[in-house]
């Protein structure tokens, strides 16, 4: 019996971005992330023309092997594109809610998602400002990103991406505390968003409860 667990492919294995996935893999993993084709810089370099070729590739992949197929990742500060920089608020964030809307428009059936990946201290996106910044809650444009989220892919489980967890424990769960003001309830490994399970996954192939 496989176990379910969170597998992550690191930049030292790349194996979707690489071609390099073992024949054999779903004999020992019961999900399959992408690494860099899922990165909102590599599907929409240009704006307005899609790449979806390498996260259908993934996505293929698991749905014709029975694995979870999970996106990494719809808003982070790092490999986002680079045409962003020159839009004004407004625009950015229309563009950060139709990149979301797409996806789940092509990928109605994916199982999780990481929202939004490695947010402060690690990294901050450019249009963080555009989806509220920290508003009232510290962590506006967090939620918001979880409201368009769940407002376009309703089935997924939804994740926040981080790591080093521990080391950061007082930002860590500073985080937790200004998200829980927004209305949403945060438990260690779990982030519940009204009536619906977020899973938080530490990046550390921890098993998602």
């Amino acid at each position: 019996m496989r176990s379910f667990l969170c597998v992550f492919v690191d930049r030292d294995c790349d194996i979707t971005t690489k071609g390099q996935v073992r024949s054999d893999f779903a004999m020992y993993w019961d999900q399959i992330t992408p690494e860099n084709e899922g990165k909102w810089g590599s599907v929409e370099a240009t704006r307005g023309q899609m790449n979806w070729a390498g996260v259908d590739r993934v996505h293929d992949f698991a749905k014709q092997h029975g694995l979870l197929f999970k996106q990494h990742t719809f808003v982070w500060g790092s490999q986002q594109p680079g045409w962003l920089a020159g839009l004004s608020a407004s625009e950015q964030r229309k563009e950060v809610e139709e990149w979301i809307r797409l996806f789940c428009e092509r990928y109605a059936d994916v199982d999780i998602i990481d929202v939004v990946n490695e947010p402060p201290p690690h990294t901050t996106p450019a249009y963080m400002e555009a989806l509220g910044g920290a508003g009232a809650s510290g962590y506006d444009w967090i939620v918001l990103s979880f409201k368009w989220a769940r407002q376009y892919c309703p089935e997924a489980t939804l994740v926040l991406n981080d790591y080093n967890n521990i080391e950061y424990e007082p930002l860590f769960f500073r985080a937790h505390a200004h998200v829980q003001s927004a209305g949403y309830c945060v438990e260690f490994r779990e982030l519940w968003a009204r009536d619906r399970l977020v899973a938080l996954n530490q990046q550390t192939f921890a098993v998602l409860s």
